[in-house]
């Protein structure tokens, strides 16, 4: 570690530990050693920093630190939205919704009027497409979605894969709105549904299909978020996988698990309980998405003269803010 004094009568420790931020890249490049890279001290020392009047530091370092703030609070909020949806998922399968007496089941305590029944008596469960070296290095062929598509209440389609394989040997295994995937590997019991309408994509076969025998007793987006509580809150599941070197839930094993069945109302006044805390998590992680965007670019901006700080409008600043610098 190296300490850096500031002068203070030339350079404000603010705009010096922002400006540091910039030349991360450029001083880990200039790294000697080979069992341990280090910053040399000459190296560090001959490091050109820009000197704009003191006055204007400290605008560029009160601007930065306060995005800075805003950034850590969206984080934070998102933590502290996303451990109330924890909660509320224990207590909605816990109690439910209409102040019922609980009863002691296989799974838990559950409200009395609910149903508790295996989840191949629910769905139809039908596993994914094996791959046989089918893989495509490009963007021609089938997209199919792996486990690692698959988090605990969302899809994630940032990258998707596709194969060569015949429409017809398909057979059954397109997505429909409203399927719901559940991994057969990886960690185990991971759920989220497919509510996109459109077709031609499938699934691999490390993935569970699940389709309601009868949509009128069962909410695939309810038993999404049951398998989280199951799997991860009440660890009901807990030993689940079949007993391999890599542990795996078989289709036979799925299908003998015990779920929690409220009436289709109930389930679906639940979704919209959780559907609604997951919007404000999204909106969170969106805010802190925007704010390190803007940072970013104002600090590379900033630094290197590109836009003064005179030019932009600070009235929102709170002036009372005087963060601490930590190295």
């Amino acid at each position: 570690m190296a300490l850096i004094r500031p002068e203070d009568s030339i350079l404000e420790e603010g705009f010096c530990y922002f400006f540091l931020k910039t030349a991360f890249n450029k001083l880990n490049d200039g790294t000697t050693g080979s069992t341990i890279p280090h910053v040399s001290k000459l190296t560090l020392a001959a490091l050109q920093i820009p000197v704009p009047p003191l006055a204007e530091q400290k605008l560029i370092s009160k601007l930065l630190f306060k995005l800075e703030s805003a950034i850590a609070v969206q984080l934070r909020l998102a933590a502290v939205t996303d451990e109330l949806k924890r909660a509320a998922m224990r207590k909605l399968f816990t109690h439910g919704l209409r102040g019922e007496p609980q009863k002691d089941t296989e799974i838990g305590p559950v409200p009395e009027s609910w149903e508790i029944r295996p989840i191949g008596e629910v769905f139809e469960i039908v596993q994914g497409v094996s791959l046989k070296r089918n893989l495509s290095d490009g963007t021609d062929g089938i997209p199919f979605l792996r486990t690692s598509n698959v988090y605990w209440g969302h899809i994630d389609l940032s990258i998707v894969s596709r194969m060569h394989m015949p429409a017809e040997a398909i057979g059954e295994r397109w997505l429909r709105q409203g399927d719901l995937l559940v991994c057969e590997g990886g960690e185990i019991g991971r759920a989220a549904v497919w509510e996109r309408d459109e077709s031609g994509i499938t699934y691999q076969n490390h993935l569970h299909r699940l389709r309601p025998l009868d949509t009128g007793t069962a909410n695939t987006k309810f038993t999404a978020a049951w398998l989280e509580v199951g799997f991860c809150h009440r660890k009901v599941y807990e030993g689940a996988g079949n007993k391999t070197t890599i542990p795996n839930l078989s289709r036979a094993r799925l299908a003998e698990l015990s779920m929690p069945l409220p009436t289709i109302e109930e389930q679906r006044e639940i979704v919209a309980i959780l559907d609604a805390i997951d919007r404000k998590i999204e909106l969170h992680r969106k805010k802190k998405q925007v704010l390190e965007e803007l940072f970013k670019a104002l600090l590379h901006k900033l630094m290197t003269g590109e836009i003064r700080v005179a030019d932009l409008d600070l009235s929102a600043l709170d002036s009372s803010h005087t963060p601490h610098v930590a190295a």
